[in-house]
């Protein structure tokens, strides 16, 4: 059967399909590895029943970019220029962020390895204004042994540092009041990002 046909059918096909569909033979497990597509299942106002297939996704934004989070229902993706775009796989929303800071770029890493984690204050189109006041924040990675905080928001466009140079912070998690929860390799520090207008967080505790 052409390979045009067989991409035909697994556009139309669920995930649970898929599945069976690649075990029929090598040709057809091939066709399943090699099509261009991504599926998006969102379960936001208890619907699990929100679904889209989405053709060639990430072209737009070149080659060598790369997914490196997903935060709020959005995308976090990082080209091949080293800028930061969200994207909404759903609506199709796509918000240009700016490039990480300089002193985080190192010669020879690949653009996936850059960040760590992602999360995301506020829903970029939840508000009236165009993006809204959302805040993002990411652990760069600046080596193997070493990441740093960074926020950047809305109305600022660009990346501003927080958070000890001396600590490795190994996860970042964000609440619904706003709250970033940090573990580094010496302690637990809570940041609050209840205020908008891009103001630099508050460290509330470190345990």
């Amino acid at each position: 059967m052409p390979s045009e046909i067989l991409e035909l059918i697994l556009e139309k096909l669920p995930i649970a399909d898929i599945a069976r569909f690649k075990s029929v033979c090598s040709l057809w497990n091939g066709a399943a590895q090699s099509t261009n597509c991504s599926r998006f299942f969102s379960l936001r106002d208890n619907n699990n029943k929100d679904y889209k297939h989405v053709k060639n996704l990430f072209g737009e934004f070149g080659d060598g970019a790369w997914c490196v989070g997903y935060t709020r229902g959005w995308l976090v993706v990082l080209d091949e220029k080293l800028i930061l775009h969200l994207l909404n796989p759903f609506s199709g929303a796509k918000i240009q962020l700016p490039r990480i800071p300089q002193y985080l770029q190192k010669p020879g890493m690949l653009p996936k390895d850059y960040v760590r984690k992602a999360i995301l204050f506020w829903d970029p189109c939840g508000g009236k204004g165009r993006n809204s006041n959302f805040t993002l924040v990411v652990a760069f990675r600046r080596d193997i042994k070493s990441t740093r905080l960074a926020f950047c928001n809305c109305r600022l466009n660009k990346w501003i540092h927080f958070g000890r140079d001396n600590h490795h912070y190994l996860d970042i998690v964000g609440d619904s009041q706003r709250q970033l929860y940090a573990l580094t390799n010496k302690a637990l520090q809570v940041w609050n990002f209840q205020r908008r207008g891009g103001a630099y967080p508050k460290l509330l505790n470190k345990v």
